[in-house]
């Protein structure tokens, strides 16, 4: 009987830390393309904060009252190439210059904004705010960007870039989708709101839930309240329907959110359930038999076995978990390397923008979509920390020898011992064909001034 129970609790064990290590590594992937999308929001409001030919060409418009007054070429480049909900210039007074799309023109900014857009213009710096809820309940953020120019020793506040986002496009479905087949498991994203906690995306089982659903930060047992209390890591709690769960929490870099994925306890433990019935067939068995050297042989085997195993496991894991959990619905390029830089899994975004099939990709070594004499990239990945990782743009050729500007999100990983590099890959050309436009524009400005 010992013996059952023993074996029953190694194995109740192990499916936990399986599944922990699957939400984990959900949770870290979610998490840092969270980030990676905030970072870019926040550029492009850095590069309009910047650019003193916008803030010249705004202040030399405003200041002349009458003069026809159309969308600058910069601001409909960003609305087209971004895909952002809605754009809005402001005058220093506030009164709105001109809105893409044109139709939302009627529709007047809430206290709300105004206030943010007087909060930056006083503190000089951009702000991208939460999530919440404006006209005909739609969910939205906010960039807010004021425009200044310089003088000496001081400035001059030329206009405002009030910039929507909607996290339909974008933030929502890489949040609520689960990289596998799951009847419970659910991605949260939070933030705290003085006593409540605030579910900012819709959650698996309440529809409407986005910004309406609050909890007491002060709940013992719910993970999200955990996760404002500052807890980090794997924990067994009850979520928002009461549920038993098992969530893996992570805040979320430079934002006052926190992400947590989770899974209720019954999915865990499901496949524990179907074997029992064999547990309690061993247990029988064990009480009527005498030959402690049977039981012995059977230990023996049974220990062999799990060796076999683990040490199978331990070859494949980390192509199985990286291809199974992390790429085959992420929106980048993944690619999993060894030391020496050779393709051990890419995932189908990497087959779609380099051009290569997979078996073809799987043949080669970073090397030849760096160039093999970009000394600068092998010594980036080579540095790649456990931890904290590295970011850093670069440009990657195709298999038809064409270029792709790439910003590369690099990390070392240790799997039972044995350390692999990840990279997630993001093609940011359009971005920087982009910014090649809005620099052409600034020197035909200047020569014609």
């Amino acid at each position: 009987m010992l013996v059952g129970y023993t074996y029953y609790a190694t194995l109740k064990e192990q499916f936990r830390a399986e599944k922990a290590d699957d939400i984990v590594a959900v949770a870290d992937l979610k998490a840092s393309e969270i980030e990676t999308w905030r970072k870019e929001r926040l550029n492009d409001a850095a590069f309009i904060f910047r650019s003193t030919q916008i803030a010249s060409e705004v202040h030399d418009i405003t200041s002349r009252p009458g003069r026809p007054f159309k969308v600058p070429d910069w601001m409909s480049s960003m609305y087209l190439n971004h895909q952002y909900a809605s754009m809005r210039l402001l005058s220093p007074t506030g009164e709105v210059l001109c809105t893409l799309p044109p139709e939302r023109a009627e529709i007047p900014l809430s206290d709300e904004v105004m206030g943010i857009v007087r909060r930056v213009e006083v503190e000089k710096r951009v702000l991208l705010s939460s999530l919440s809820r404006h006209e005909n309940r739609d969910t939205r953020m906010r960039l807010v960007v004021p425009l200044f120019l310089p003088l000496r020793g001081d400035s001059l506040l030329a206009g405002t870039v009030v910039i929507g986002i909607d996290p339909e496009k974008f933030l929502y479905p890489l949040i609520e989708t689960w990289p596998t087949h799951s009847a419970t498991a659910e991605v949260a994203l939070v933030a705290v709101e003085r006593d409540s906690v605030v579910f900012l995306n819709r959650v698996r089982h309440r529809s409407e839930s986005a910004l309406t659903l609050r909890m007491s930060i002060r709940e013992p047992h719910l993970p999200a309240a955990m996760a404002a209390r500052g807890l980090e890591g794997v924990v067994e709690g009850r979520d928002y329907r009461g549920v038993p769960v098992l969530a893996a929490i992570r805040p979320i870099r430079n934002a006052e959110w926190y992400l947590v994925a989770k899974i209720d306890l019954d999915e865990v433990y499901a496949p524990l359930r179907e074997r029992s019935w064999f547990v309690a067939i061993l247990a029988g068995a064990l009480i009527l038999s005498t030959a402690l050297a049977m039981l012995g042989l059977w230990r023996n085997q049974t220990a062999r076995l799990y060796k076999k195993q683990y040490e199978a496991e331990v070859s494949r894991k980390a192509l199985a978990t990286h291809y199974n959990y992390l790429t085959k619905y992420a929106n980048d390029i993944i690619l999993l390397m060894d030391d020496n830089g050779s393709i051990l899994d890419a995932n189908e975004r990497a087959e779609n923008l380099y051009g290569y099939g997979r078996e073809e990709l799987l043949r080669l070594n970073l090397r030849d979509l760096t160039g093999a004499s970009d000394i600068r990239i092998e010594t980036t990945w080579s540095d790649t920390g456990e931890a904290a990782g590295t970011i850093f743009e670069t440009t990657h050729r195709r298999k038809n020898r064409s270029l792709l500007s790439v910003e590369v999100s690099a990390r070392a990983i240790e799997v039972e011992g044995k350390w692999f590099h990840q990279g997630i890959i993001r093609d940011i050309t359009q971005r920087k064909q982009h910014e090649a436009q809005i620099a052409r524009l600034n020197r035909i400005h200047a020569v014609l001034s």
